[in-house]
């Protein structure tokens, strides 16, 4: 199962559920989750609210009892390899993105 099957999985479990998303330990969207989809690798939160948040498609998920963990950080795309990793920071141009080495929280 790859990871996108997972995802759509867990998000059908907190469907019509009340969320809290947190990123850097900030709050950015909260409320009941109405709706979400999946399109050209941004997944959007549509709460009851009409608010909508929008995120990209993470690198790594983990699951606990009460949170989805779904992380940014470049150590899953280089692997610790030093070459790599000097490659790929030395091609990025827009450090300034917000889930930029960060990690999306979703409670539930």
């Amino acid at each position: 199962m790859n990871l996108l099957d997972l995802l759509e999985d867990n998000f059908k479990q907190i469907l019509l559920k009340d969320i809290k998303v947190e990123l850097r330990g900030k709050t950015v969207a909260s409320g009941k989750l109405v709706f979400y989809e999946f399109k050209d690798f941004n997944f959007k939160f549509i709460f009851n609210c009409s608010k909508k948040f929008d995120f990209p498609y993470p690198f790594n998920m983990e699951l606990n009892k009460s949170s989805i963990q779904l992380s940014y950080h470049n150590r899953y795309v280089h692997h610790n390899d030093p070459i790599q990793k000097f490659k790929m920071v030395s091609c990025m141009k827009n450090l300034k993105n917000k889930f930029y080495n960060s990690t999306l929280i979703i409670n539930f």
